[in-house]
């Protein structure tokens, strides 16, 4: 199973409220990041902090309280496969390295 379309479009707004509500740009933090880190740890953060506010811990994304992370037949490889993804959309995917 795949994660559900409609709640990935969900997660993706959610890293891009999550950025922008730290005060950041996409492109800041990906000067920021990039090369230093593996872009899973970057990734991860993002997926905690939209989580949080996703769930209704936090100030993040909190308009979107009802969504569900884990819905059902979604483990934590569909979780990471969807994060590599967002990442990728967002252009804060490079390799480890050094190389983009």
């Amino acid at each position: 199973m795949k994660y559900p379309k409609e709640q990935y479009k969900i997660l993706l707004n959610a890293f891009v409220e999550v950025i922008k509500r730290k005060g950041y740009t996409i492109e800041q933090v990906k000067e920021n990041y990039q090369y230093r880190y593996d872009p899973m740890r970057l990734g991860y953060g993002l997926f905690r902090l939209a989580n949080n506010g996703l769930t209704g811990f936090g100030d993040q994304c909190d308009t979107v309280i009802s969504y569900v992370t884990y819905p059902p037949g979604i483990n934590d490889s569909h979780i990471k496969t969807a994060i590599k993804k967002i990442l990728k959309d967002l252009d804060l995917w490079w390799k480890q390295g050094g190389e983009a």
